[in-house]
């Protein structure tokens, strides 16, 4: 189902598009840009899928797009991932994440906040231990 929107449509998904079943924010990153290579994706900025303005308009990969629309922010070339845990942005590393090896993040947690689960957790089974001895010893 599409709404009409001035000279064209507005999709299920909330894009513009036009008359010629041309999506209007592809027609105007050809027109000022040039054609979007394969495997591309045009992102919009601001997240208004109606604003379809060059400046409103980043070129990404199909993983980017992924990462950007999943709470990442794109930043001069750089992917920053927030973790669930602490809340702080960190860069999209090995430095701060462990990963799969498909590339993809490992336990939904930063490096920083891994460690200091699994040494909360050790250290509760350490306590655990102990004190299921002491009340055998009651």
């Amino acid at each position: 189902m599409t709404r009409k929107s001035g000279s064209g449509s507005i999709t299920r998904d909330g894009y513009i598009r036009h008359s010629d079943n041309e999506l209007q924010h592809r027609k105007v990153w050809r027109k000022y840009r040039g054609e979007i290579p394969n495997g591309k994706h045009l992102h919009h900025i601001n997240g208004n899928k109606k604003d379809n303005r060059i400046e409103n308009l980043q070129l990404v990969t199909s993983k980017q797009h992924r990462q950007i629309h999943s709470g990442c922010k794109f930043i001069d070339g750089v992917i920053w991932k927030p973790c669930p845990k602490c809340g702080k942005f960190k860069q999209l590393t090995k430095d701060y994440w462990y990963f799969t090896k498909d590339g993809y993040v490992n336990y939904n947690r930063c490096k920083e906040c891994h460690k200091r689960i699994v040494a909360e957790k050790k250290a509760q089974k350490k306590l655990d231990v102990i004190l299921s001895g002491e009340k055998g010893t009651e």
